[in-house]
């Protein structure tokens, strides 16, 4: 009789076990992290001839006829990156020139935010400048995503004596990287239920 209970009451212990056991939980997709992507930039321009002088505080400017100034060139050349409203993490562009004339020994590179760009580029901040001679380098900081935001480089003569300024056909070169943050990758639904031995997309 003793020995019929001590089995009933460890089948009782048995299926008491069983019901405690922990019930594994169900997989819960995750989207993937988002990457950076380094972006490089490899940019050939020229700086049309042109001059600005201030004198009894009346500011003409111009442009010649001459090296540089025929198609292609412009005074502030302008090199324009689209964004594709990703955040931008960080760049570093440099600018490199064989000065054509002692008005261009140093020049200015500045880096701003740009909206509306192809057709109406319109500054929608300042991101960094500098001025000096050749290599100028620029460190760009990071800018958050903003749809329909170009990042631009723009170069400018700078004085080179007081109140003016002059470019005689300046051959330009930019290059760098600019590194951007890509968007997180969708979550997948199915890869929970996935067989992971399965080859089918």
């Amino acid at each position: 009789m003793r020995a019929l209970q001590a089995a009933l009451l460890a089948g009782v212990l048995a299926l008491l076990a069983g019901c405690t056991e922990p019930q594994e939980a169900a997989a819960v997709p995750v989207p993937a992290a988002p990457e950076p992507e380094d972006e490089p930039v490899d940019w050939l321009a020229t700086m049309s001839s042109n001059y600005c002088t201030t004198a009894g505080g009346v500011r003409a400017c111009g442009s010649g006829i001459g090296v540089g100034s025929g198609s292609g060139s412009e005074p502030t050349p302008t090199y324009i990156h689209d964004a594709d409203g990703r955040a931008l993490v960080a760049g570093v562009l440099t600018l490199e020139w064989t000065a054509a004339s002692p008005t261009t020994e140093n020049l200015r590179l500045a880096v701003f935010a740009m909206s509306g760009c192809p057709d109406e580029c319109e500054t929608n901040r300042s991101l960094a400048s500098e001025i000096g001679p050749s290599p100028l380098t620029v460190q760009v900081p990071g800018l958050a995503a903003g749809e329909g935001l170009s990042i631009a480089a723009r170069v400018e003569v700078v004085d080179f004596a007081q109140g003016t300024q002059a470019s005689i056909g300046q051959d330009l070169h930019l290059s760098g990287t600019l590194t951007f943050l890509a968007p997180a990758n969708p979550i997948d639904e199915g890869a929970a239920d996935r067989d992971p031995d399965d080859d089918t997309p």
